[in-house]
């Protein structure tokens, strides 16, 4: 079953949902793999780029620190 499962894996061209980004990124056949393996095979797939991602983490920690 673990074959199949990486049979159905591939690079996937993703388009970040930020309002002024909407850029194109790649969500890899090892982050889906490590994503499948933490949250199982109904994982959602990331709606921001990598930067965007890092911006918005950044953002939610500051505004728990206030």
């Amino acid at each position: 079953m673990e074959d199949r499962l990486e049979e159905d894996l591939g690079d996937e061209e993703l388009t970040c949902v930020e309002k002024d980004c909407n850029t194109t990124f790649i969500h890899s056949v090892g982050e889906q793999k490590w994503m499948r393996g933490k949250f199982g095979d109904d994982y959602s797939k990331p709606k921001r780029c990598p930067d965007c991602r890092k911006k918005n983490q950044e953002r939610k920690k500051n505004k728990d620190q206030r």
